[in-house]
């Protein structure tokens, strides 16, 4: 098989596909010739614009957008049908929708743990073998925030811890033997995107950091280029070894490293 067998003909779901990392994700899918990419997104406007664009260059058709906030049951799975209703099948799901918002810990929870495990749950349930599905993969992304603790960013560095335990409870037996489902999620520090930017604006309460700290930080920050990322989203569907449970983070510039379930670091 190719080293692209997977992804190729694929179907996929990537939730907050709109724009930065979702987008990014997407992108990368259509690339390695996925058949199908629904982009899942809040902002009409901006996940209506992604779409058009990546169909005007990867080929007519083979994206399209549903309107969806991942903290409501019906609408998640009002996407996971448009993706049967076209092509009778999903290979591959992103749960990637995710909010900063310190100010807001309600939304905090509610869109990057709940939509999270929403999202994770409606995968099984339309890809688990058991239910006449084939089996496939879900990549959840978490934040480096996920591994460490922030001092600015505690609700959030909270979800995504959530999102790490998650992934790797999911990721375990007996979950892959009786559903054919492999999960995994992405840890990355600061990634140029426009959530990272806005957070750092000064004056905007996303983060509970003083202006003087922000110029500061913003001066220094390494971010990490998006390929760094989109490379080990397709490596955690593609490899060989068949990764499941896995957390991978990526700090700056472009350090890699896996982590198991047992949060060793294996690489």
């Amino acid at each position: 098989t190719s080293s692209e067998s997977m992804i190729r003909n694929s179907v996929a779901i990537v939730t907050g596909g709109g724009r930065g990392i979702g987008r990014a994700i997407a992108e990368s899918l259509l690339v390695r010739q996925a058949r199908r990419v629904i982009v899942a997104d809040l902002n009409e406007a901006t996940g209506g614009q992604a779409v058009q664009e990546l169909n005007e260059t990867h080929g007519s058709g083979r994206c399209h957008f549903v309107r969806c906030s991942v903290t409501d049951r019906a609408e998640l799975r009002r996407v996971f049908q448009k993706a049967i209703e076209l092509d009778g099948r999903v290979d591959i799901v992103a749960n990637n929708a995710g909010v900063a918002n310190e100010a807001d810990p309600d939304l905090t929870i509610d869109v990057n743990v709940k939509g999270v495990i929403y999202g994770s749950q409606m995968a099984v349930e339309f890809m688990s073998k058991q239910s006449g599905g084939h089996g496939g993969v879900v990549i959840n992304t978490a934040s480096a925030a996920g591994l460490f603790t922030s001092a600015y960013v505690p609700a959030y560095t909270a979800s995504k811890h959530a999102v790490v335990g998650w992934t790797g409870s999911m990721g375990s037996e007996p979950h892959l033997s009786t559903h054919g489902v492999r999960f995994n999620c992405l840890c990355p520090a600061f990634i140029l995107t426009d959530m990272a930017t806005d957070c750092f604006k000064l004056g905007d309460k996303s983060m509970l950091m003083p202006d003087e700290l922000k110029k500061k930080v913003t001066k220094n920050q390494v971010l990490i280029p998006m390929s760094v990322l989109t490379d080990q989203f397709i490596r955690l569907i593609e490899d060989p070894q068949q990764f499941n449970g896995y957390a991978v983070s990526i700090l700056p510039p472009d350090q890699v490293r896996y982590i198991d379930k047992s949060m060793k670091a294996l690489m």
